[in-house]
């Protein structure tokens, strides 16, 4: 198009300066030097620059008269500064459309290789979009996922559960929140269930058809974990509880030498002859005044220190309320407090005593 729409400009600035004419054949030369600099860029500008010179020396050579020679030249400049400007929105455009498909480019390959699960699909259920964790997540691959719209059917097979599911995401995209999260099981390729965590998002779309983004977490082994972690913690509140031994969970004031009651257990409340409520968030020296005396508040500080159990001999413990034989148990927990379980052998201590004054 670019040669064809040159050599006619040129054949018809010819047949007209033949016959006298040199004004109304100017105008077909913007149609070459706009397709040379939209196309072709710089190599276009110089193509345009060239053809200007041409159309300068035909109008020189068919016509010797100053003035219009002069009128040619302002021509020609007129000529390269419409070329300059379209090179210079042309590349801009260029430069711009590079830009967004790299930038396109590298939001597929996000989209693509992210650790979250992305889907796309309309609201025809048609899947646009599948990345590779979405793959791993189920199973399926792309190749069976993209175009289609059966997989709803596939990772919920009742129907029921997955009426429920086109249900709560309605609510998300209505429910105008900004977080439009909720939680399913959804059922792989190989059978397996895996709880999902979903965040929803409606996007712009062209036509009536509308467009989503549906992101998905695999929350499965967390899931477990937090069942497994519940089961513990009741095992070990049952045996908190149902303990025999005092038990005291207690948590170090920061910059004093002193502990506060976080938890006891009955067998504690019982031994001491404490209740709960009124120990808990206390510091252990104003309910065992005897405590530093009795070299218990030592091996606290240990095993603070250092993160291991340690261990309280047989000791006598005495203060304006209670007294008796202590053997103290002491080691740390996760969280940072102090557990002490401890056994009171003062009637054991006693009788032994009688039975060696006897002797």
């Amino acid at each position: 198009m670019l040669l064809a729409s040159t050599f006619a400009c040129i054949g018809i600035t010819i047949g007209f300066l033949e016959t006298g004419y040199t004004i109304i054949f100017q105008n077909l030369f913007y149609v070459p030097i706009i397709l040379a600099c939209f196309f072709y860029l710089k190599r276009g500008f110089l193509f345009s620059c060239v053809l200007s010179l041409i159309y300068f020396s035909l109008m020189i050579i068919y016509n010797m008269n100053a003035l219009i020679a002069i009128e040619a030249g302002i021509r020609v400049i007129i000529f390269i500064g419409v070329a300059g400007v379209v090179t210079y929105l042309s590349e801009t455009i260029k430069r711009t459309e590079c830009d967004l498909r790299i930038a396109l480019t590298s939001q597929e390959e996000s989209i693509s290789d992210a650790k979250v699960c992305f889907m796309a699909f309309d609201s025809d259920g048609i899947f646009h979009q599948w990345n590779t964790a979405a793959e791993k997540m189920s199973g399926y691959p792309k190749e069976e996922v993209i175009g289609k719209n059966t997989l709803w059917n596939l990772m919920f097979p009742e129907p029921r559960y997955r009426e429920q599911f086109r249900e709560k995401v309605t609510q998300a995209l209505y429910s105008g929140e900004e977080s439009n999260s909720f939680e399913f099981c959804i059922r792989t390729k190989d059978g397996q269930p895996r709880i999902i965590a979903f965040n929803i998002k409606e996007t712009p779309a062209k036509g009536k058809t509308r467009r989503f983004n549906l992101i998905g977490i695999d929350i499965t082994e967390k899931r477990q974990y937090l069942l497994e972690l519940k089961k513990s913690e009741e095992r070990w509140g049952e045996t908190f509880t149902r303990n025999l031994h005092p038990i005291a969970i207690l948590r170090k004031v920061k910059e004093q030498d002193d502990y506060v009651f976080s938890e006891i257990n009955p067998a504690l409340e019982k031994v001491e002859n404490v209740r709960r409520e009124e120990i808990i968030g206390r510091k252990i020296t104003e309910v065992f005044p005897g405590v530093k005396e009795f070299g218990l508040l030592d091996v606290l500080n240990q095993v603070h220190k250092t993160g291991i159990p340690g261990h309280h001999d047989l000791t006598y413990y005495k203060d304006d309320r209670i007294e008796g034989w202590r053997d103290n148990w002491v080691f740390p927990l996760s969280s940072g407090e102090i557990v002490t379980m401890y056994a009171d052998v003062t009637e054991r201590e006693l009788a032994e005593a009688t039975i060696r004054k006897q002797k």
